[in-house]
């Protein structure tokens, strides 16, 4: 029985229509090997014409190939599905030599094995068990559930020289007949069961099993499927940046919640088509494990885990099994997907400070992308499950929704490697950076090359046409061009940096320290280049001493990455920058720095040591909690700040708590405490001296600036009417440095509007010297 070859490329949403195949052009055709060369249309002993399908392999070892052929999805519910074929088994079959023929599954060729993660039907002989019998069988999760028994022996009624047909029909409803024929299309048996089941089926495949002396004895031909499919069979193997997306992350599955206790990472095919990703790479920071043939549909859910793992998921999760997982660090990991060429279709360098919550830090919990429109916004699509159970493998996520990418594209580091080589680093990943870059000119700087050095496209190399000038200060701004895969283009902002030096004693000086932070927050350490030469960040190291017992911490690098530290410029490191930023309004985010690490900083006291690379020490200073100001009665979440940076940090005069005017901290930023030079005396000024409350933006409000001649000062700010009745309190106990400003709008306590009149405005302080002032003020308001 011969058939003509009508496999389709392209099928309409629902088409009756036939696939078969009898392999007389001598190729394999569309058919896809899970291993290349162990199957192919041979001339050698063929079951039917002049060629067919034979496994050809000589495998000195034991093994098991499998061979197979994307079809399509067959809708089996809209109308009958028949499927015929050919087979000869050239041995007995045993529980070592043994065959399956996969009628419809939702796996690749790979995936077509006892015990695997492929769902369908398939009829098999000793595909579990091993009486030798013929059997239609659902398969779910590799797992074998009988159907139909036909009662055959295949020993016994077939045997190793002939072939037979096999034909199975399966009508809407669910019921299945199986019928086996002799090669003389006399019909041996027929039998019949029910299944109503109805996986996504798109892939039709061989599984062969043998032993080391009985390979090569497996022939296949005619085949005819005859059913109703819907979509089409396109596979796209080229796919684009962000058409595959990893959308959820098992780093720490330990302690259980509600999921099996195994790391996984979770893919989503965006596009709109069928993809195989069968030799893409998936990596963990420097490991990498080549994935199998495998074909994700539009729309849905992947799960890569163990092979040990993927019989722990539930039979809805789609599964794949990896012999080696790359390890997904708890703390945080690069993780990138990449196509059979080596090129970035995703990633994201995931942290554990992402979790937003001590507690799911702790294990059991997965991380979550938001927003898969916009795969490559980083940390702010990515947060901690809020599933009940811990996660949603294989799933839409926990923490869907729409959280679109509008920032810009920020540079995050220039830093010149020598005279002719720049490294440069962006805030996310820019999908055109070659294009923009190359040519590109700055401070009659030109780029001759371009080298990428990150996988997720945020940071690359540039090679100048000219070497740079020592001690000349570059300014490089991103060209308007350059765009991220969001589409958002540059901030437009200038980064500054200039060839380094090595740093001597005394050129830095540390000028804030956080030691005390607030519970489920962290330290930081905050240094000033004093110096007129510019200093690199990774070349300089911190440790923390026992001042008593004299032991100290392990030196931790200032910097992971070269980093420039200007004349004049300051340079914070804490562990989650982000969260600082957000606990300090007056930081400057632009001198903060995350570190995976830092030295353990004593809430009582400790000494804190600056080194070179040549472990000179750069610069020492010792704190403890009794140099805050002593008025304070909380001084959790209270920085030390120096008044002058230049001075001796061994000092204690020289230190101050931070003001509660500026939040009581300013990291990356100038010290609320600082001084540039000594004020003579206790000064208000008011910026005006009246106040029309009309919201014209003419008068509506006053500034009220209070400077001091000592860092540490307490204030009272209040409004009374001209007779002495107080109507405002502006500040009452306040912590101020220097200097601290208030405003009046000339409103009370209610917020409501105060009538027309003279009114006094009365500032009281005292300063940790015992000195007190009082001052007061006349303003008019007039409505």
């Amino acid at each position: 029985m011969k058939y003509l070859l009508t496999i389709m490329a392209l099928l309409p949403l629902y088409a009756l229509s036939q696939v078969s195949e009898n392999f007389e052009s001598g190729t394999s055709g569309s058919w896809q090997m899970s291993e290349p060369g162990r199957w192919e249309a041979s001339p050698v002993e063929p079951i039917g014409g002049s060629y067919s399908l034979k496994h050809v392999f000589d495998n000195p070892d034991a093994g098991a190939d499998q061979a197979g052929l994307e079809t399509g999805r067959l809708d089996m519910a809209a109308g009958n599905t028949v499927w015929q074929f050919r087979v000869r088994h050239g041995y007995d079959p045993s529980s070592s030599n043994n065959w399956a023929v996969f009628l419809s599954c939702d796996a690749p060729p790979g995936s077509m094995k006892p015990g695997g993660i492929v769902n369908g039907f398939a009829v098999a002989v000793n595909f579990s068990g091993y009486d030798d019998t013929l059997r239609l069988l659902r398969i779910n999760n590799g797992s074998a559930t009988e159907i139909v028994n036909s009662g055959v022996n295949w020993q016994n009624s077939v045997g190793t020289d002939s072939a037979a047909i096999i034909r199975v029909v399966r009508s809407p409803a669910g019921a299945w007949s199986l019928m086996l024929m002799n090669d003389s299309e006399e019909i041996v048996v027929t039998r019949s069961g029910n299944d109503t089941w109805t996986p996504r089926g798109q892939w039709f495949g061989i599984y062969y099993k043998y032993s080391s002396t009985r390979d090569r004895l497996f022939w296949f031909d005619d085949l005819l499927i005859d059913g109703t499919w819907t979509g089409n069979t396109d596979i796209t193997a080229k796919a684009l940046p962000g058409d595959v997306i990893i959308t959820e992350i098992m780093a720490d599955p330990s302690p259980e919640v509600g999921l099996p206790s195994f790391e996984y990472v979770e893919l989503f095919n965006r596009s709109d088509s069928l993809i195989d990703i069968g030799g893409w790479g998936l990596t963990c920071n420097t490991s990498t494990v080549r994935l199998p043939v495998f074909c994700i549909e539009p729309g849905t859910y992947l799960l890569l885990c163990s092979t040990t793992a993927s019989d722990h998921f539930d039979s809805s999760v789609r599964v794949l099994g990896l012999k080696s997982l790359p390890v997904l660090n708890d703390v945080g990991a690069l993780v990138v997907l990449s196509d059979n060429e080596d090129k970035m279709i995703h990633g994201v360098e995931y942290s554990d400070t992402w979790y937003g919550n001590l507690l799911k830090r702790e294990g059991g919990w997965s991380l979550e992308m938001t927003d898969t429109g916009h795969p490559f916004s980083g940390q702010m699509n990515w947060k901690a499950s809020v599933a009940r159970k811990g996660g949603t493998p294989g799933a839409e996520n926990s923490v869907s929704g729409l959280n679109p990418d509008i920032r810009p594209v920020e540079l995050t580091n220039v830093f010149p490697a020598d005279s002719l080589t720049l490294i440069v680093s962006f805030s996310k990943s820019v999908a055109n950076l070659s294009e923009t870059l190359l040519n590109y000119s700055h401070d009659g700087i030109t780029i001759i090359r371009v080298e990428f050095i990150d996988p997720l496209q945020r940071k690359c190399i540039l090679f100048t046409e000219f070497p740079l000038e020592r001690r000349r200060i570059y300014s490089f701004t991103v060209p308007e061009g350059l765009r991220d895969f969001s589409g958002n283009g540059p901030a437009g902002s200038a980064f500054l940096y200039s060839l380094t030096g090595t740093a001597c004693p005394g050129d830095l000086k540390f000028n804030e320290i956080l030691f005390d932070p607030w519970p489920d927050e962290y330290d930081f350490i905050e240094i000033v280049n004093i110096s007129d030469q510019t200093v690199d960040a990774s070349r300089l190291l911190l440790q923390s001493r026992n001042p008593v017992a004299g032991s100290g911490s392990a030196a931790i690098p200032l910097s992971e990455d070269p980093r420039c530290i200007l004349p004049g410029g300051y340079f914070t490191v804490t562990i989650d920058k982000d969260l600082l930023i957000k606990r300090f309004p007056s930081s400057d985010g632009r001198n903060i720095f995350s570190v995976r690490n830092l030295p353990s900083l004593p809430d009582d006291r400790a000494e804190v040591v600056l080194y070179n690379r040549e472990l000179d020490i750069i610069d020492l200073m010792n704190y403890d909690r009794a140099m805050h100001f002593s008025l304070l009665s909380v001084v959790e979440g209270v920085s030390l700040e120096k008044v002058t940076p230049a001075a001796d940090s061994g000092n204690r005069q020289n230190w101050h708590s931070a003001s509660g005017s500026s939040g009581w901290a300013t990291p990356g930023a100038v010290n609320s405490v600082f001084a540039a030079t000594e004020v003579a005396g206790a000064r208000v000024t008011l910026s005006g001296r009246r106040i029309t409350p009309d919201s014209d933006g003419i008068d509506d409000l006053i500034l009220i600036t209070y400077t001091a001649s000592w860092p540490e000062n307490v204030l009272r700010v209040m409004v009374f009417t001209e007779n002495g009745y107080p109507v405002r309190t502006l500040a009452d106990n306040l912590y101020s440095g220097y200097e601290a400003l208030f405003a009046w709008d000339g409103t009370d306590d209610s917020g409501r509007v105060v009538p027309t009149g003279i009114y006094v405005l009365w500032i009281s302080a005292f300063d940790s010297n015992g000195n007190t002032t009082r001052r007061k003020e006349a303003v008019a308001v007039i409505r």
